[in-house]
């Protein structure tokens, strides 16, 4: 002490901070420094809600919700939301840390229609399961602003036809909980169309949208007949006949005799459909003492009608490949014989040839005619462009009794020694097919065989690609023609017994017993398909 001093001591208070944790949620507090570490769960307050700390101490105090629960403010010597909370003490205090349940908004979702299935959501909640109006476990709660995915899933049986209320389409709902939500789910039921065959033709039956494509041959359904469909589905059906056969009619509901049907699916449905073999039409000729007439009848000899005037000679009537016309030989008081063609609904000919022609047979494509006529040989084949007027020559050797084949490249005919001959469609290449023939070959539909007449011994068939000829019929048959199915054949000769008078006939490519179609007479038949009628 070598001078007077002065020392102050200065003591500080202690104050004491409580917490007080409020709520029905859970969560927990801490202090910085340490000293709180204060927690609730379930409404039971754990831990170090109470501590002393020195008088102006910076306190930083921390609230954390637990789980799903939130932090929902401080009360007392804190306030606000925010979750940490600075204070320095001058005085005891109490602090009040609040957590609750984090606030949320229900889904409800519902099922509808005659179908049935289930829904389900991400995150979950929501199982549904629905079957017509019976729906369980729809509503779902979930925090707010929560993304949820809701997926449908049909039953076995249905289909799910899409969304209603806050969602549409047909696709997963999403949907932001900002508010209280109703979803619907509609399912429908998925319904069966079985299409059934009836007659004895063949064609097709095919739907839009797809599913159906059934085959029905001879009568008989094969292929995709019956298929099932979401309940409302708007289908069009279209019926179309082979070549051979022809398009009848629909069951109910459909449009009987349109070949389009269109429906709407609203319970399991039997459809029939029916096809006909087209029979054809046959052209021949009926005499008259010197003169005669081209014939048209149906292919079971039903409906016969004349279409020329029966005035002069007539002979060898060929359909064109349409159906729609018939080229044949006429020959008039001492005119020679040429070809006309004649259409024979409008009734007028017109002639085609004007120095000699006969035996016509059409191209495949109706443009053409190959016929016989006087030639270097007496007769041979000659090429007439029904376009141009244009006539070439096939032949120098010698030929007769012309037929083109259905695929247009190959002509068949008869040379002067009675053989059977293929030559190429522009007259190269003749090759022998047969020895056995008067004449008249003609072609399979499908082009694979010919038949052919042998005078007094009958009718054969010989494959088209050589062979051994196969008897169909004995001792009769003259000018063999094909039926459009390739199934039989009809030709001319005395059928009626005790009558010295031609009429046609048909059998079977296989053979059998002859049936007689006219019952007045008739030779040279051309069969062919009946056209269609103009659209």
């Amino acid at each position: 002490m070598d001078a007077a001093a002065q020392v102050s001591a200065r003591f500080g208070a202690i104050y004491a901070l409580q917490i007080e944790l409020a709520g029905e949620g859970s969560g927990s507090v801490v202090s910085s420094p340490v000293g709180i570490d204060c927690s609730i769960e379930d409404g039971q307050v754990t831990g170090a809600c109470s501590a002393e700390f020195r008088e102006g101490t910076p306190i930083v105090l921390t609230a954390t919700p637990s789980g799903e629960f939130t932090f929902q403010g401080w009360g007392g010597t804190c306030g606000g939301t925010v979750l940490e909370c600075e204070i320095q003490l001058d005085t005891d205090a109490t602090v009040t840390a609040t957590f609750g349940a984090v606030p949320t908004w229900d889904l409800e979702v519902q099922g509808a229609g005659n179908g049935g299935g289930t829904i389900r959501s991400d995150p979950a909640g929501i199982d549904c399961a629905y079957n017509l109006d019976a729906t369980t476990d729809c509503v779902g709660a979930f925090a707010v602003g929560t993304v949820v995915t809701l997926t449908a899933e049909p039953a076995d049986g249905s289909s799910f036809d899409g969304w209603e209320g806050a969602c549409s389409g047909t696709e997963e709902c999403v949907v932001t909980m900002d508010g209280a939500t109703r979803v619907t789910a509609r399912f429908g039921a998925i319904y069966a169309l079985q299409i059934e065959a009836v007659g004895d033709g063949s064609g097709t039956v095919v739907s839009s949208p797809s599913g159906l494509a059934c085959s029905i041959q001879d009568g008989q359904a094969t292929g995709s007949c019956s298929a099932e469909f979401p309940e409302g589905t708007q289908l069009t059906l279209t019926a179309e006949a082979t070549s051979t056969s022809n398009f009848v009619r629909w069951s109910e509901p459909c449009a009987a005799d349109v070949r389009t049907c269109t429906l709407v699916l609203e319970t399991d449905m039997s459809l029939s459909v029916e096809f006909e073999v087209d029979l054809g039409r046959i052209a021949f000729v009926v005499d008259n003492d010197f003169t005669g007439a081209i014939w048209i009848m149906d292919g079971d000899g039903s409906n016969p009608r004349q279409v020329t005037d029966g005035s002069c000679y007539v002979e060898s009537p060929a359909w064109s490949p349409d159906g729609r016309e018939i080229a044949y030989v006429q020959a008039c008081g001492e005119g020679g014989r040429n070809i006309f063609v004649l259409d024979p609904i409008e009734g007028q000919p017109r002639q085609l040839t004007f120095d000699g022609g006969w035996e016509p047979s059409w191209s495949p494509d109706g443009e053409q005619i190959v016929f016989t006529a006087p030639g270097i040989y007496s007769e041979d084949l000659f090429v007439l462009d029904l376009g141009s007027g244009d006539v070439r020559s096939l032949t120098q050797n010698g030929g007769r009794s012309p037929a083109w084949s259905p695929d247009g490249s190959t002509i068949a005919y008869v040379d002067p020694e009675g053989f059977l001959y293929l030559m190429n469609a522009d007259g190269t290449n003749p090759r022998i097919v047969a020895v056995c023939c008067v004449g008249f070959p003609a072609w399979s539909p499908d082009g694979q065989s010919i038949a052919i007449s042998t005078d007094v011994s009958g009718i054969y068939v010989v494959d088209a690609a050589g062979g051994e000829p196969r008897l169909v019929i004995e001792g009769y048959g003259q000018d063999p023609t094909w039926s459009p199915d390739g199934r039989r054949i009809a030709f001319h000769d005395l059928l009626a017994s005790g009558v010295e008078r031609w009429d046609i006939g048909v059998v079977d490519v296989e053979g059998g017993t002859p049936e007689q179609l006219t019952l007045a007479g008739g030779r040279s038949p051309s069969w062919q398909l009946t056209p269609e009628p103009a659209r």
